[in-house]
């Protein structure tokens, strides 16, 4: 049984039961498709923070890789991977990795969000020393539940087709976690994977874009409730760290 959160006394909650539940069939839908696929569990990486965030922040990214060789009954969830990758201080902060590179940023934009803080230097002075500290409040998720073995370079056309083949699991997740903010970064197009999220919720595209992001930021209704959707550069795209910051704390001047 995958573990796919950080275990507490209470054991889990109706939200990540409500997830566990979708990611089974999920599962069994693509495994039906594809005999060798690694499903990947995704969603909440602390669910006790991300509760008691003011802010619920999403993350949206193409799909995960492994460079280990796992087989289709092997589990793998990236949201405990980041969990105890934080809470035991293993990744090189220091290092260049692209994977480093692009969890540094999300902590950046998680802080940035969180504290209103549009002064990147002066998020980076706090967060020098744990730069994902504000990470495990948020949650995360793939387009893709495929996890990609041996490389770390994504078919952007794949990743689209994968996210709208399975549509509805897609919005089951998004209305599960239910965020205020959704951060989308990657994938080729207008508004890349924000507008496939957009799809989903304003399907007669009733709100429009609005400055800001790499592309834009609209707010589209989940749950009954305004949500803000930005699009943004994949978080490891080579492009200069201030001005991924600034994309995603664009969405600062529309919040109150």
């Amino acid at each position: 049984m995958i573990k796919m959160y950080n275990k507490r006394k209470n054991g889990i909650s109706m939200e990540e039961q409500q997830l566990k539940e979708l990611f089974d069939e999920w599962k069994i839908r693509i495994l039906k498709e594809d005999s060798k696929a690694i499903f990947n569990y995704d969603g909440f990486i602390d669910f006790n923070l991300y509760k008691q965030s003011d802010i619920k922040i999403l993350f949206v990214l193409k799909e995960s890789y492994s460079k280990e060789i796992l087989s289709n009954k092997d589990d793998f969830s990236i949201t405990r991977l980041l969990y105890e990758t934080i809470q035991e201080a293993k990744i090189d902060f220091g290092s260049e990795t692209q994977s480093s590179q692009m969890f540094n940023m999300l902590g950046f934009w998680a802080y940035g969000l969180l504290h209103k803080e549009n002064d990147f230097q002066k998020t980076i002075e706090v967060l020098k020393n744990l730069k994902q500290k504000y990470l495990p409040s948020c949650a995360y998720m793939n387009a893709s539940k495929k996890v990609l073995i041996g490389q770390s370079f994504s078919d952007s056309k794949k990743v689209k087709a994968e996210f709208e083949k399975f549509q509805e699991f897609n919005k089951k997740e998004i209305e599960i976690i239910n965020p205020n903010i959704i951060i989308c970064g990657g994938v080729e197009g207008d508004y890349g994977l924000a507008d496939e999220i957009s799809k989903i919720f304003d399907p007669y595209n009733e709100t429009k874009w609005l400055d800001g992001g790499a592309n834009g930021i609209k707010k589209i209704k989940i749950n009954n409730k305004n949500v803000w959707l930005v699009s943004a550069n994949h978080p490891a795209v080579v492009k200069d760290m201030q001005s991924k910051y600034q994309q995603v704390m664009d969405l600062l001047k529309y919040l109150n």
